[in-house]
């Protein structure tokens, strides 16, 4: 991941995770729905790895949200 992509994916990690928790959703059942290990959804969650398209489009299918919500920033504070 590029060092000036980081704040990015820290943001959509930020997504994932507010999504995640209104749909009352485990890291442990994410990680087992998307077939990835446990640590890895902490480490998106958190921005410490990067992501390829397909598997955020997974990651917003099975959180049932579209997936323009997860980059809309907007209301998250700039780093």
């Amino acid at each position: 991941m590029k060092e000036q992509n980081k704040p990015h994916y820290r943001k959509l990690g930020i997504k994932i995770a507010y999504y995640r928790k209104q749909r009352d959703l485990t890291q442990q059942q994410i990680a087992n729905m998307l077939d990835i290990e446990p640590p890895n959804i902490s480490r998106i969650e958190n921005g410490k790895i990067g992501l390829s398209l397909d598997k955020i489009i997974a990651i917003a299918e099975v959180i049932d949200v579209p997936l323009r919500l997860l980059f809309d920033f907007r209301d998250l504070l700039d780093d």
